[in-house]
C-alpha cells in the first residue's frame, strides 16, 4: 500500500503522496494494484477522479488503471526535452516488454495478471496493443519533435497522444458497432 500524506513544516501539509507517485520508478503500471492505481488517479486528475463516480464501479476501476499507464507514459518523457543525451525510446523497453507478456499471456490467471491492475483491465477488455504503442509513441516524440510542418504530422501526433486514450476507453464502455470508434 502506498504511504498517506504527512504535515511537514510551518507553511501547510505537503504530500508525500504526490513526491512517492512522481517518482517513474515508484509506481509502476507493472506493480500497481486496483487500489494503488485509484489513489494515483485521485492524486493527480481530480477532476477525471471525481467525474469518473458516474462510471460502475467496475469501469471506474479499469479507467483508473488506464490512467496510470498513460500519466507513467507521460511521466518518463517529462522534464527531459533539453537533454539530447537522454534516450527516450530506450526508456520504455521495460514497459514494451511488459506490453509483450501481457499480449502473449496464455492463461489469464498468470502471476503478471493478477498482480498488475493495467494488464487485468488489458486483458478483460481486449485491448488492441496498436494503441499502447500509439501511445508510446505518440509521447516519445515530445522529446523528438521541437515543431510541426505540417498539419498532417501535427494530426498523427495528436492521434497517438490523445485520440488512443479515447479508442482505450471505448473498449472498456463498449460499442455494439466499429462505426462509433471515428468518434472515439
Amino acid at each position: 500500500m502506498l504511504p498517506s500524506p504527512v504535515r511537514r513544516g510551518v507553511g501547510g501539509e505537503v504530500n508525500l503522496m504526490k513526491e512517492i507517485l512522481l517518482s517513474v520508478d515508484s509506481v509502476t503500471p507493472m506493480k500497481c494494484t486496483f487500489d494503488e492505481c485509484r489513489e494515483y488517479t485521485r492524486t493527480f486528475a481530480k477532476s477525471f477522479y471525481f467525474s469518473s463516480y458516474l462510471l460502475p464501479k467496475e469501469k471506474r476501476a479499469a479507467a483508473y488503471a488506464i490512467y496510470t499507464f498513460c500519466r507513467y507514459a507521460d511521466n518518463i518523457v517529462d522534464g527531459n526535452f533539453s537533454d539530447p543525451s537522454f534516450d527516450t525510446r530506450s526508456k520504455f523497453i521495460p514497459v514494451m516488454n511488459f506490453l509483450d507478456e501481457i499480449y502473449s499471456a496464455s492463461d489469464v490467471n498468470s502471476k503478471l495478471i493478477n498482480n498488475s491492475a493495467f494488464a487485468r483491465t488489458v486483458m478483460k477488455y481486449q485491448i488492441p496493443r496498436k494503441y499502447f504503442d500509439d501511445l508510446i509513441d505518440g509521447v516519445c516524440m515530445d522529446t523528438e519533435h521541437k515543431r510541426y510542418n505540417t498539419f498532417a504530422e501535427l494530426e498523427n501526433y495528436c492521434y497517438k497522444v490523445a485520440s488512443v486514450v479515447g479508442l482505450i476507453m471505448t473498449e472498456i464502455f463498449g460499442y455494439s458497432h466499429k462505426a462509433a470508434l471515428p468518434y472515439a
